[in-house]
């Protein structure tokens, strides 16, 4: 399991942006990009630190990224629970 979690982190960062900024990349990688939560980060930290966002506009990448650790968080519940009761 430990693989494939590197493996999906890795596949993540490379369509976020962690490896080679969005800007040169493809379009069909850009849309694709989307689903990345590495990418909501990158926003995220770039708003705050060069862009100068408002409140506003960082609470879209934010929400995202709040969003994904929700899910992640309730998987990551009800996977231990069953490991623990089974």
């Amino acid at each position: 399991a430990g693989g494939i979690g590197w493996a999906v982190l890795l596949i993540m960062a490379m369509l976020g942006g962690g490896m080679v900024p969005l800007i040169v990349m493809p379009g069909w990688m850009q849309t694709l990009s989307h689903v990345s939560p590495v990418k909501w980060a990158i926003v995220a930290m770039e708003g705050a630190i060069w862009r100068n966002f408002t409140l506003p506009e960082m609470l879209f990448p934010c929400g995202i990224l709040l969003g994904v650790g929700v899910v992640c968080f309730a998987i990551g519940v009800r996977t231990f629970s069953w490991t623990q009761e089974g």
